[in-house]
């Protein structure tokens, strides 16, 4: 069985604060699948 790989979201630009609601959904999932979420606040 071959692992699943979970690309992270792009990079954060600050110049475009219109994006920064659709980035920050797509990093919570991101956390989410990948397995962050449930790991402390240092391993994170």
């Amino acid at each position: 069985m071959s692992a699943l790989h979970i690309n992270p979201p792009e990079n954060f630009i600050f110049s475009t604060p219109s994006h920064w609601s659709k980035w920050k959904i797509c990093f919570e999932r991101y956390r989410i699948a990948s397995g962050f979420s449930a790991r402390t606040g240092n391993e994170q």
